[in-house]
């Protein structure tokens, strides 16, 4: 995988990235996506973006595997399906506010707030999925012992129902390129299945 264009054959996913100088790190254990790209901001805090499907399932260490759930039956973790058909927008939805709840307990340290930038339908190559965009304050006191300048970061997830499940695409900058959060919208319309 390189920039400037992703081919995620396995979540049947493409898109750009917003910054060329993304590098693959390894797999994501708190939103359960494979394809990882980061780059530094600062030592300790990363601009990220990738992708992943319901059998991107995360490997921790010793035999947890981090098992996303499905609303309404629906489970495609190990390929099945509840109903056998492609997931509904309700059930894209629901995965899109549980990936990023999962990811705000996981991954922004010690008592992080959160605020909804906007949740909607949006249609990404002739397909009906779902955006939610959120902005996370680290907590000041975590900021601290860490010796982050990162204040806010920004972090989008989608959802697009494909035949494997609910396929994601995350983008997460911090306040540290927030430069880029202007960008990030039309990379985020760049998403499209393949």
């Amino acid at each position: 995988m390189a920039c400037p264009k992703i081919r995620d054959e396995q979540a049947h996913l493409a898109y750009t990235c917003i910054d060329k100088d993304l590098q693959q790190a390894g797999s994501d254990t708190n939103l359960g996506i494979r394809i990882v790209l980061n780059r530094e901001v600062e030592p300790g805090w990363v601009i990220s973006e990738g992708s992943g499907d319901p059998t991107s399932a995360v490997q921790l260490s010793g035999s947890v595997v981090v098992d996303y759930r499905r609303t309404n039956g629906y489970h495609a973790i190990d390929g099945t399906t509840g109903g056998g058909s492609q997931p509904t927008s309700v059930d894209v939805r629901n995965e899109v506010q549980w990936r990023t709840l999962q990811a705000l307990q996981r991954a922004y340290g010690d008592n992080p707030t959160a605020r909804t930038l906007s949740a909607l339908q949006r249609k990404l190559s002739c397909t009906e999925g779902y955006e939610l965009v959120t902005e996370i304050t680290i907590d000041p006191d975590y900021r601290l012992a860490n010796g982050l300048r990162v204040r806010t970061e920004r972090l989008w997830v989608v959802g697009l129902p494909t035949p494997s499940g609910v396929s994601i695409f995350m983008m997460s900058i911090p306040d540290d390129r927030s430069d880029l959060w202007s960008k990030a919208e039309s990379v985020v319309g760049t998403v499209h299945l393949i």
